[in-house]
């Protein structure tokens, strides 16, 4: 019943959103089979992909780069972010490893390829055209990584997130108050809403997420490394714990972000069943979860 008092929370506004990208709360990305890349600019690679845009075909998707990728130097014709999860890549020369993060203007141009044991990453796109694309006039450059291992964490109030207290974060690209967001966040271990009971989060935008790290229990589910959401604007999150702590990457989109309680409370269970709210094509997973292999 969990998701189902998800889907219910969705008001008319959000019918928009609910038609270009359909709501996926969550799938485990393990579960997904590696396919062969159909971009010419991905020629060679593999990818999982895990949600798109019906409207502008914007794409977010995992990629697996193979070892010494060659390529090719171009020029995209959409906006990209791009986080390292394995292996490393080397960008307009420079070697970038695991935990680094880039994001790149339309018609920004860039030689990218991969290290001597290829690479994993978490890879946005943000418009209707994948391809190689003419380089903008001025010389609009790629931005360079940054290695989102080194930089400090900030304190975020409890009531900025879906995930309570204690949380902290590292602003990748943007912030909260802006249009979009990307950021990394933390939230510690045992965590739980008081009694195990609370309201859930109401968004002002949509939210993207990847656990990275650790795990979160949520009314949908346990949400181990790899967990993978996207929410549209008005959508209902939580309540969350954690038993073990997390390291997440959040987008947001259609903002301002800004979250408030629903009027209803939820139960969250220590062992929670998965209960996702996910498009037709993903149904195959609810009956075969992916559980962590553990011992």
């Amino acid at each position: 019943m969990a998701h189902l008092r998800q889907r219910e929370s969705v008001g008319a506004v959000t019918g928009i959103y609910r038609m270009s990208r359909l709501p996926i709360d969550f799938l485990q990305t393990q579960s997904l089979p590696w396919q062969p890349s159909p971009w010419a600019n991905l020629s060679g690679c593999q990818i999982k992909g895990l949600s798109h845009d019906a409207t502008n075909a914007a794409r977010s998707l995992l990629v697996r780069f193979p070892a010494y990728w060659p390529g090719p130097a171009d020029s995209l014709a959409t906006e990209e972010e791009m986080l390292v999860l394995e292996g490393s890549l080397d960008l307009d020369g420079h070697r970038e490893e695991r935990d680094a993060y880039h994001a790149s203007p339309p018609g920004a141009a860039r030689d990218l390829r991969a290290g001597p044991n290829g690479a994993v990453a978490l890879v946005f796109w943000s418009s209707e055209s994948y391809g190689s694309a003419p380089e903008r006039p001025g010389g609009a450059t790629a931005t360079h990584f940054q290695d989102a291992f080194e930089m400090a964490w900030a304190p975020v109030p409890a009531e900025a997130t879906p995930f309570g207290r204690h949380v902290s974060s590292k602003a990748l690209r943007g912030s909260l108050a802006d249009s979009t967001a990307t950021m990394l966040l933390t939230v510690p271990p045992h965590v739980h809403p008081e009694r195990w009971t609370g309201p859930q989060a109401i968004a002002s935008c949509a939210l993207e997420l990847f656990v990275l790290s650790g795990d979160l229990l949520a009314p949908v589910g346990q949400l181990g490394a790899g967990a993978y959401c996207w929410c549209p604007p008005g959508s209902a999150h939580g309540p969350f714990g954690s038993r073990g702590g997390a390291l997440l990457l959040m987008r947001t989109a259609h903002g301002p972000y800004r979250i408030s309680p629903s009027s209803h409370e939820m139960t969250l269970e220590r062992e929670p069943n998965y209960q996702p709210n996910i498009p037709p094509e993903f149904q195959w997973l609810v009956a075969h979860p992916w559980r962590v292999q553990s011992y």
